[in-house]
């Protein structure tokens, strides 16, 4: 099962007025898993950059920075706690996992 699915997101792309936009929702019961939609909000080079902070932290057991911090998402919280994710204190997810998602969505927005 992909990450994706496990925290029941949905990727998909829209057309608006000629422009593609890239879409993470969220379906079945709202709960904390919810706060993953951000993900609509990153675009490749933050994905990127999410990316590798995560791959550092999780090769070197510690946190590689305090957090994740992008103009995109400024209105999200997220911060490092190895060997976990904390985003706005609601939901925490562990690396690995956010790694195989943001992968999986890295691979969706350069499709």
């Amino acid at each position: 099962m992909s990450k994706s699915n496990e925290y029941n997101l949905r990727f998909y792309k829209t057309n608006v007025n000629g422009k593609i936009y890239n879409i993470c929702s969220h379906h079945g019961t709202v709960d904390s898993k919810s706060n993953l939609i951000f993900l609509t909000h990153l675009d490749y080079d933050d994905t990127m950059s999410f990316l590798n902070d995560l791959q550092l932290s999780v090769n070197s057991e510690s946190n590689a920075d305090e957090g994740f911090d992008s103009s995109s998402i400024e209105h999200i919280s997220i911060k490092y706690e190895y060997p976990n994710v904390n985003i706005d204190d609601i939901l925490i997810l562990p690396m690995i996992d956010f790694i195989e998602l943001l992968t999986e969505w890295k691979n969706f927005i350069n499709s």
